[in-house]
């Protein structure tokens, strides 16, 4: 099976601001992508919505561009959801299905309903946490296995209550939305406790969303994928390395492909060091950066970070 994976949307970011279209106007890009590719499933990991309780328009926003899905050609799939201390269900679906887990964006506490489970609840897409929904389709069988994204302090405690385990002679991904802490800079638990050594054996491919920058990790007999946000949030140096887009994954092949978003911002991410040096000097060098980046045009506006580190000259502040 073909499945895509597209993650960390942000529908509803950056309201109010000039970058207010950003999250859908680059979401709109990747289905149309996607619907071309007439992939069996859509895995969303998770951060589909930017705020906990997204507005009147962010709903309205998403229910117009989830028609693009809709509207694409059916797999013919059975989709059958397991969750966690309920009858199983078969997922009656239209279009091209969507299967997904809540980012820490939509997190709320365990009495009270999330966005992807209210989505799940009306029949438009699968929601996991702790769970794990089967695809079948010409005698091959794909289990996805998911747990929504948590605070981190709570992070490793319950994956491992949660233990997901592959099932023999099936495909099998787990998804997540976690940090993880060989990727960031900090050790502090209240960051992250995942770390790769946590990630559980036996699974074909674990995604990861959350995380910003798009990478593959492959270890111990294990392929991480973090496929990355579609809009730019944080803008951190690890985003302005690589575009932002989707990705393609082959059961078959194991073959992980991925797909840019046509047209998207660009982002300039400088570090620059400086030792005793005027404010003149500060401002020459950052103009001198400005003017080598942006000598050609952009068909956007793009983004730019400078950080500045270092020590003024005497008498300077």
């Amino acid at each position: 099976m073909r499945l895509a994976i597209v993650s960390d949307t942000h529908l509803g970011f950056a309201s109010g601001s000039p970058r207010e279209g950003d999250a859908v106007f680059n979401l709109r890009q990747a289905l149309e992508g996607i619907a071309k590719q007439e992939p069996d499933v859509v895995i969303f990991p998770g951060d589909l919505f930017d705020h906990k309780i997204p507005k009147q328009e962010v709903w309205h926003e998403f229910f117009e561009l989830f028609n693009i899905l809709q509207n694409g050609k059916h797999p013919e799939s059975k989709i059958t959801h397991f969750p966690r201390g309920e009858k199983e269900k078969v997922f009656n679906y239209r279009g091209i299905p969507v299967i997904g887990i809540a980012g820490t964006h939509e997190y709320r506490s365990k009495d009270l309903k999330n966005a992807l489970q209210v989505l799940d609840t009306a029949g438009f897409l699968v929601c996991l946490h702790a769970s794990h929904a089967t695809l079948e389709k010409n005698g091959e069988k794909v289990n996805i296995h998911g747990m929504s994204g948590i605070p981190e302090k709570r992070a490793l405690e319950a994956l491992r209550m949660y233990d997901p385990k592959p099932h023999p002679n099936t495909h099998n991904l787990l998804v997540l939305h976690q940090s993880i802490k060989e990727f960031l800079p900090s050790k502090d638990d209240m960051v992250a406790t995942i770390g790769l050594s946590d990630l559980p054996n036996g699974f074909d491919l674990l995604v990861n969303g959350h995380l910003h920058w798009t990478s593959i990790t492959e270890w111990e007999e294990k392929k991480l994928l973090i496929p990355g946000s579609t809009v730019f949030t944080q803008m951190k140096r690890l985003e302005g390395e690589k575009p932002k887009g989707w990705y393609i994954y082959d059961t078959q092949t194991r073959a992980l492909e991925m797909h840019h978003i046509p047209k998207q911002r660009k982002l300039y991410y400088h570090c620059i060091k400086f030792k005793l040096a005027t404010p003149q000097n500060v401002v020459k060098k950052c103009r001198e950066l400005l003017a080598k980046d942006l000598v050609n045009p952009h068909e956007m506006l793009p983004l730019y970070r400078l950080k500045l580190k270092g020590t003024l000259a005497q008498g300077f502040t």
